[in-house]
């Protein structure tokens, strides 16, 4: 399948949400955000989880069509639903929707934002409460657009906002109608905001000191809330750590790939460091301060620096006798 679009790094958008379809022409009326950022126990099989406005039952699905939801952030791995006032020509969006062309302006260089065209597709079925009756779970009709190109690079880059745009001479209604363009509330290009690129230490919890034993066997488990190169993510220029204040030599750590994290074949989630403590390589059995340093310029599958080094304090354990005689 074939899909047409493009999709452009640009300003959000805002104002005053229109539910009242116009009948003649399609129009967008709802782009429901699917992927990790929904809370959990979203129940996507509630119609009232995606709209309608019930006070027993919040909606949980963001819309980016909603001026309540504009100016959210979301996860990488965001997945649009775009829903229109009426059915569209099947056979016109199979030939040409949706194709992923550039992003015009990303920190001052293009950058190329691909769509899955296997995961893309078009839904004929469903209602929207926003047309005027009782809405479905999920709503439509809708197209499925799902950035990336499903093997190389997955989601949408970190810390950007990318317009998703229709060709508007490819959704065309049964009657050859083509799509409107009616910005604010009925869009042919939908605005959407990644989260910028950060980490955070997952294992283990980092609130006790951590002992000698476990920085040299199961280590420090980093995870980053984008994809990041497996390259970056084995680099120890990038990623290093310190006791006290200084920096330990990148002979007296390692650094390895979770496998359970992986997105595509290159670019993984998590890496996990381990110390070396012999020799050259010393952990003071005092214990003490240190921290885990990330280097602004490692960067998520789209090449987005995270701009800024970030520092992750943790506490070594003090080696008690015992343990040193067991060693």
């Amino acid at each position: 399948m074939r899909l047409v679009g493009c999709v452009l790094v640009v300003l959000g958008c805002s104002g005053d949400e229109n539910t009242t379809p116009r009948i003649g022409f399609p129009e967008t009326m709802s782009a429901y955000v699917l992927g990790s950022s929904l809370p959990s126990g979203c129940d996507l099989g509630d119609p009232r989880s995606w709209g309608g406005n019930f006070t027993a039952h919040a909606r949980c699905v963001p819309d980016l069509l909603n001026p309540a939801d504009q100016g959210m952030t979301f996860a990488y791995d965001a997945i649009l639903r775009v829903v229109f006032n009426e059915g569209v020509q099947d056979s016109l969006i199979q030939s040409g929707g949706m194709l992923a062309i550039n992003v015009v302006e990303t920190l001052g260089v293009s950058l190329p934002v691909p769509i899955d065209t296997a995961r893309s597709h078009y839904d004929p079925a469903g209602a929207d409460f926003k047309q005027g009756i009782d809405g479905t779970a999920p709503p439509g009709p809708a197209i499925v657009v799902t950035p990336g190109d499903g093997y190389s690079v997955m989601g949408l880059p970190s810390g950007q906002t990318t317009k998703i745009c229709f060709n508007r001479d490819m959704i065309r209604d049964v009657a050859g109608a083509r799509l409107r363009d009616l910005p604010p509330d009925h869009p042919a290009c939908i605005p959407i905001s990644i989260r910028p690129l950060t980490l955070a230490v997952v294992d283990p919890p980092l609130d006790q000191p951590i002992s000698p034993e476990q920085l040299t066997t199961t280590g420090l488990t980093v995870q980053f809330n984008a994809p990041v190169p497996n390259a970056m993510l084995l680099d120890a220029t990038l990623i290093q750590p310190r006791l006290g204040t200084t920096p330990v030599a990148a002979s007296c750590y390692a650094l390895r790939l979770d496998p359970a994290s992986s997105v595509t074949a290159d670019a993984s989630l998590k890496t996990t460091l381990t110390l070396r403590n012999g020799g050259s390589c010393s952990i003071p059995s005092s214990g003490g301060d240190a921290a885990l340093i990330v280097k602004a310029t490692i960067a998520d599958q789209y090449g987005v620096q995270m701009g800024a080094d970030v520092a992750v304090p943790f506490t070594i354990a003090a080696t008690t006798t015992a343990d040193a005689g067991a060693n």
